[in-house]
């Protein structure tokens, strides 16, 4: 029974090492997506509201009624 003791504990802290990684790695991940959408959100903030001319905006409120649809006219994907 003594010899089954050491690969059991070697099994527990290769359990132990394997899930502090996931752990760090879905923190980390969830802690960028915070980061991203907080700066996004205070950006939008400060960006003024004719930043872009008038004609651009036009043209992005013409391109994001046909992908209302899921594709272009033309059959080209929309993103």
């Amino acid at each position: 029974m003594a010899e089954s003791e050491p690969s059991t504990a070697n099994h527990r802290s290769f359990l132990a090492a394997f899930f502090d990684v996931v752990f760090v790695a879905v923190r980390s991940v969830i802690l960028v997506a915070l980061a991203g959408g907080i700066a996004a959100t205070i950006f939008s903030w400060w960006t003024p509201t004719d930043f872009l001319p008038q004609a651009a905006r036009e043209g992005a409120e013409h391109c994001a009624g046909h992908c209302a649809g899921g594709h272009h006219p033309d059959g080209a994907p929309c993103r």
